[in-house]
């Protein structure tokens, strides 16, 4: 099974983008936005506020029971110092 992560990349203002390191995945990706609305602006403003929080130190959204905070992928990526392995 792939790694679902590998087909994403995200920026700061909370959108999803397909990853330009391999045109398969970038199409399949771009499919999986598409049919899935993965922009919907909903989404996108969850992402951002999400992502804001995380580096104001703000981590009201982390669960004290190790349950991934939201947008977990989105996070590594985007923040690894906090977020990594």
């Amino acid at each position: 099974m792939p790694d679902i992560e590998s087909y994403f990349e995200y920026d700061m203002l909370g959108n999803i983008h397909p990853t330009s390191k391999d045109n398969k995945k970038a199409k399949k990706a771009q499919y999986m936005i598409t049919i899935l609305d993965l922009n919907h602006k909903i989404l996108i403003d969850m992402r951002e506020y999400v992502y804001l929080s995380s580096i104001e130190d703000k981590d009201v959204f982390l669960p004290e029971n190790e349950i991934l905070p939201p947008f977990y992928s989105m996070l590594k990526q985007l923040v690894p110092e906090k977020y990594s392995g």
